[in-house]
């Protein structure tokens, strides 16, 4: 990894279904955010249609293409006024027919990637589907990897509920699975970048971190930072590894915030280079 890779991301609590007044908020925490400044600006998964929408006739208003929709000209047209690279959350329209459903309305909870000059570079679509997402979204076919322009490299992305076991795999935090941290070392990968709306732990509540939830995403990237599942690489190999999450109460579900980059690596293990706290508002710019 290139010594200054500047990261930029960005938590908040959107509002359910107020695209353009949570698309306005985020105007505002980025508006300090110089050009050149940064070379990537994350934003939460479905950063700015919410999450808990209980059905897919509650979510269809708010399906977006990923050319033309709020997200994508939001993106392209920040990306472009910072000259960095973006990233963010949305639910995506589809077209075809869902066998679940039987229906021709399809959607997935996706993320796309814009580059500097405002094109889109990649649109992931969630592969693990939470509860949430099981009553509209359809599944991806796995992790996008990309090879991008330094000091980013090679970038892995991956969204929520992707980060624990693909069912029916029970895991364990000795024995796996490790799903997306294996596929990082697999593609030899520089850069996770892993979207969230991660659920609240409830413990420690008066805690201004989740440190529960920090735990245990420090746990399943384990063979990035452990000696045991990493002999093969140099103990000098640094990964960065950046966790945007969103924070809020939203239809009664408590968000846990505590969005943070690390630097993973077996020598230093897993060493965090920024954090935001459990309610915190606002754009943080991290240097690994």
């Amino acid at each position: 990894m290139h010594p200054s890779n500047r990261i930029a991301v960005v938590q908040f609590d959107p509002q359910l279904g107020k695209v353009r007044e949570n698309i306005s908020k985020v105007e505002a925490l980025t508006a300090q955010l110089q050009p050149g400044s940064v070379d990537l600006l994350c934003f939460p998964e479905m950063a700015f249609t919410g999450y808990c929408f209980a059905s897919f006739s509650d979510i269809r208003p708010f399906l977006e293409d990923s050319i033309d929709g709020e997200t994508s000209r939001f993106c392209c047209s920040i990306a472009k006024r910072l000259r960095c690279h973006v990233i963010c959350g949305y639910p995506e329209k589809l077209s075809g027919y869902s066998e679940s459903r039987q229906s021709d309305d399809l959607a997935a909870n996706s993320a796309i990637l814009i580059s500097p000059e405002g094109k889109l570079l990649s649109n992931y679509r969630k592969s693990n589907l939470f509860e949430f997402d099981k009553p509209w979204a359809e599944a991806g076919n796995g992790f996008t990897t990309l090879d991008l322009p330094a000091p980013l490299g090679r970038t892995v992305i991956a969204i929520c509920m992707d980060l624990n076991p693909f069912p029916p795999a029970e895991w364990t935090s000795s024995g796996g699975p490790f799903e997306v941290a294996e596929h990082i070392r697999g593609t030899n990968a520089d850069t996770l970048i892993f979207l969230c709306n991660w659920l609240d732990s409830g413990e420690d509540p008066d805690c201004e971190w989740d440190t529960r939830t920090l735990q245990y995403w420090v746990a399943r990237l384990k063979p990035l930072w452990d000696e045991e599942y990493d002999t093969d690489l140099s103990t000098d190999r640094v990964r960065t590894v950046i966790i945007c999450n969103r924070t809020g109460l939203e239809q009664g579900v408590l968000f846990a915030g505590t969005s943070v980059v690390f630097r993973m690596s077996r020598r230093d293990g897993p060493e965090i280079v920024g954090m935001m706290k459990r309610k915190t508002e606002g754009a943080r710019i991290w240097t690994t």
